[in-house]
């Protein structure tokens, strides 16, 4: 027998994907069927017509092709266009759309296909494209520009599964915007009616490294604090936190997060004294709008973050309406020991590790007994039952879950305007199946600090669970416009809300880099191998759910469904079948 011919070649790569086609069969599987191949006809015969091959079909996809990336460019804008025009008077949910995406580089090409990592990566983009829309990589635009009568949307760099360097991508839809990760309306008004700020992490200049953690606290209340102003728009700390021990360009600084001022200081504590400098420059022209130095005793040290909070917030609002400010006031601890543990305790609690949670749920308890009326020190011990209850890491969930919801009505009582108190009960009352309490309590909390992004990505989660995974969407994306350099865990919410949709492949771009990143959390490998389930990648599938029962011996579905309760009760169904296909036990 003569051995197969392996080749490469540099080739323009076309995959496209229908997309919700497991939604559109259910409801008419007949109907469905006979609109997809008709869509796949002409989609093939575009391609031919614009040059291209067609190499594979699998199911509801198409690989392809070419040898010019601005032919495959011009095809792939002339089937959705059509494909726009097709669907001009039918109903959302009866639409036929495709995701597609291009890419251009080296494969290799033996029995009549090709194979590689430009493939891999032209599958990764059709994933990350709206539906009915395109998503293009850097080499791709490079080609093109000023050769397509199209305009794509910088998307900024995307990291992608088993793709060695993040990407530069580009998008575009027939009807507009930036595809994916489109830019709501709620957040366009933010962006251009609204001044808006990031405060780089304080300098502590003390001679301890220990006050690390008292600098960054001082930074965190800042931040918080100008959130509460619904007329400013803060980037949360996360973002802003990458700058850390640097001197960096404060032009370049307020380009990177798409601000208009920056505020940066220092900190240097010395036994019962504390001196904090601060200067609020404008990002554009680099021009000092003003500074201050505050030399005070450590117990004044809330009384120095309400006057530069004050000060920066008139500064700014009087810019768009000329008023003053007037704002609820938290309850600062009275002792300022207990201040040092909880900003130690929620440092660790952040890094979603099981030892440091422990450590953590330590800290909020010495807290507690230094000031027992300290509201964050209460809901720092109600986020480590939470999160311990949610993660499988306690031995009486049920234990857990009630001391989660205790101490979290008792930071409440302790002061109405902390937000985190509100969003820590809102999570228990949803993890003991209170819908409506638990969306009424994070509602709080967003009313309460609206520019807080952990808020937005705690209620996009909460959102899922509630019943709207389209309002969870716009949530998750409000969050992560906020706090660009987000943590991990805020991929758990567009993840969910798209598996919800029955987005799948889309969903695989959320929860690979959200398991990729953690290591020790069962229920995110449970929801990822329900996904791939769902799209029939049953190896996969069984190797998550065997990874996250190496974790959680006893995980089963019945445990899984406590901690992820859903009100749909079809999407539980939906969710329970994929995990028992996938392996897991009852």
């Amino acid at each position: 027998m003569a051995e197969n011919t392996v080749n490469s070649k540099l080739a323009a790569i076309l995959y496209a994907d229908i997309a919700g086609y497991s939604r559109l069969t259910r409801q008419d599987e007949v109907g469905t069927h006979h609109q997809v191949m008709s869509v796949l006809d002409f989609a093939s015969d575009a391609i031919s017509d614009g040059g291209g091959t067609v190499l594979r079909y699998a199911g509801d996809a198409i690989l392809a092709e070419f040898q010019s990336v601005v032919a495959a460019t011009k095809a792939t804008l002339a089937i959705q266009n059509e494909i726009l025009a097709r669907n001009k008077d039918k109903a959302d949910q009866d639409k036929i759309q495709i995701r597609v995406g291009l890419n251009l580089g080296e494969v290799i090409q033996d029995r009549g296909e090709i194979f590689g990592d430009g493939v891999n990566l032209a599958a990764r983009l059709e994933a990350a494209a709206q539906p009915g829309g395109v998503c293009i990589s850097s080499v791709v635009y490079e080609q093109i520009s000023g050769k397509v009568d199209a305009d794509f949307v910088d998307g900024g760099k995307e990291s992608f599964k088993n793709i060695d360097q993040p990407v530069h991508v580009y998008r575009w839809h027939p009807e507009g915007g930036s595809a994916q990760n489109k830019v709501p309306s709620e957040l366009e008004l933010a962006i251009e009616d609204r001044p808006s700020i990031a405060v780089l992490p304080f300098d502590n200049l003390s001679s301890d490294p220990e006050q690390e953690y008292f600098a960054d606290g001082i930074t965190e209340d800042i931040i918080t604090e100008l959130s509460r102003e619904k007329d400013l728009f803060v980037i949360a700390r996360n973002s802003s936190s990458v700058y850390k021990g640097q001197s960096p360009d404060i032009r370049q600084v307020a380009k990177d997060l798409g601000v208009k001022y920056v505020l940066e200081g220092s900190v240097r504590r010395a036994g019962n004294k504390v001196r904090l400098n601060a200067q609020l420059i404008d990002g554009e022209s680099n021009r000092h709008i003003w500074a201050e130095r505050y030399d005070r005793s450590l117990e004044d040290i809330f009384e120095v973050q309400d006057d530069l909070s004050n000060t920066i917030m008139n500064t700014l609002i009087q810019k768009i309406h000329g008023s003053s400010f007037d704002r609820a006031i938290r309850q600062p601890p009275q002792n300022m020991m207990a201040y040092d543990h909880y900003v130690y305790g929620m440092a660790l609690m952040l890094g979603l590790n099981k030892n440091d949670f422990l450590v953590a749920q330590q800290e909020a308890l010495k807290v507690i007994e230094l000031d027992p009326n300290y509201a964050r020190g209460h809901t720092l011990l109600a986020w480590t039952h939470l999160y311990s209850y949610f993660s499988g890491w306690c031995e009486d969930g049920e234990l857990a879950l009630r001391q989660g919801h205790e101490a979290a009505t008792k930071a409440i009582d302790c002061d109405k305007n902390d937000f985190l108190g509100y969003s820590a009960l809102g999570f228990a009352e949803l993890f003991l199946k209170n819908h409506d309490r638990a969306l009424n309590a994070i509602d709080i909390a967003v009313r309460l600090c609206p520019n807080n992004a952990d808020a937005r990505a705690m209620r996009a989660s909460i959102l899922n669970f509630t019943g709207d995974p389209e309002q969870a969407l716009l949530e998750a994306r409000l969050a992560i416009r906020h706090n660009p350099n987000h943590p991990d865990w805020y991929l758990i919410g567009p993840g969910r809300a798209l598996f919800i949709l029955e987005r799948y492949q889309e969903t695989l771009l959320y929860l690979e880099r959200l398991v990729d990143a953690t290591d020790d959390i069962p229920t995110w490998k449970a929801q990822l191998g329900a996904t791939y389930m769902a799209l029939g990648r049953e190896t996969e599938a069984r190797a998550e759910i065997s990874k996250a029962m190496e974790i959680e011996p006893d995980l089963s579905i019945t445990w899984l469904l406590s901690v992820t309760p859903f009100k749909d009760s079809q999407v539980i169904e939906r969710y329970a079948s994929l995990l028992s296909k996938a392996g897991l036990p009852d």
